[in-house]
């Protein structure tokens, strides 16, 4: 409504009059004016919703981009979050961090975010093969046994330096193996040799250690006399591939006894080689064991020594060269 004076009326009612009327003569709301005025802040930043209320609340004091930046930092701590778990999301933190004050907040949670992306790329590597175990590719030695035993007629107790017939079929024993690897790789196999023989004697080949009767290569001296080693039984081991034969009994004479061996040797062997485990006697009887020798826990003869004789292969490791 207009205002006026009214004749009359004294100061007191001139004042009064004044504060109702607005500077266009219309009535005003002194609450409303408290939230309208020109001081007004302007409504948050879009950004604002990602923060929480206090955030929000932060971002529409702090002057231009603040507010924003504040919010950032709500967004870039969730980012970081499923960065632990996804990996690259939580590289998105480092987006949030808009400027002002809040901008610092918001490069935290990027940091937060970057460690994610290395916790899901540390996982994929964690799965691997498992190496080969080459001592696999002997299996088929490890426990080898050749048992040489004395036929049933055998007359008990052994008189010193006996011999007794060979059973039908075992004058000569052999057992074949195939070695497992590659072809194109030689394998060293260290071998536990345990025996209960009698001595033979090999011509020419290696001795790696003079202490055991172990010799790679030479071969049984001609003859065929009952004093001639063909006729004191030889254990070998014939490899195919390097071609080579290990001799395991060369004790380098012959005669009327019996050894107890157990020492370790080594030969090569390569991928897919053919192994043959052999014994063989050049006539139908051999030397008892007349001495009662035994390998205490090693059966069939752990408790009771066999009348004849024995050999067991037992793989210690296996290398590839």
């Amino acid at each position: 409504m207009r205002c006026a004076v009214c004749p009359g009326l004294g100061l007191a009612v001139l004042l009064t009059g004044l504060v109702a009327c607005g500077s266009d003569g219309s009535t005003t709301n002194p609450s409303a004016e408290a939230g309208t005025g020109g001081n007004t802040l302007p409504p948050p930043a879009a950004g604002a919703s990602a923060g929480t209320p206090a955030q929000s609340a932060a971002g529409a004091r702090a002057a231009g981009s603040g507010g924003a930046g504040v919010s950032g930092a709500g967004a870039g701590a969730s980012t970081s979050q499923a960065g632990s778990g996804l990996g690259g999301a939580g590289a998105s933190g480092a987006g949030s961090a808009a400027g002002g004050a809040g901008g610092a907040s918001g490069a935290a949670g990027a940091s937060a975010g970057g460690a994610g992306v290395v916790a899901g790329a540390g996982g994929a590597g964690a799965a691997g093969s498992p190496a080969t175990d080459v001592t696999t590719f002997a299996k088929d030695l490890n426990g080898l046994f050749i048992d040489v035993p004395c036929a049933p007629a055998t007359p008990t107790p052994l008189a010193m330096m006996a011999t007794c017939m060979h059973p039908a079929n075992t004058q000569h024993i052999e057992k074949k193996v195939t070695f497992g690897g590659e072809p194109s790789k030689t394998y060293s196999v260290v071998l536990r040799v345990r025996g209960v023989w009698e001595p033979t004697k090999i011509d020419g080949g290696m001795h790696p250690d003079s202490k055991v009767p172990f010799t790679i290569g030479g071969m049984i001296p001609p003859g065929s006399a009952s004093s001639d080693a063909i006729n004191y039984q030889q254990y070998s081991i014939a490899v195919s591939a390097p071609k080579q034969t290990f001799w395991l009994n060369d004790h380098q004479y012959v005669a009327h006894d019996i050894h107890k061996e157990d020492y370790q040797a080594t030969i090569q062997v390569s991928g897919g080689a053919m192994i043959v485990v052999a014994m063989n006697d050049g006539n139908d009887h051999e030397i008892t064991n007349w001495t009662k020798d035994f390998f205490e826990g090693l059966p069939p003869y752990d408790t009771k020594p066999s009348l004849g004789q024995m050999l067991r292969l037992d793989v210690v490791s296996v290398t590839a060269q």
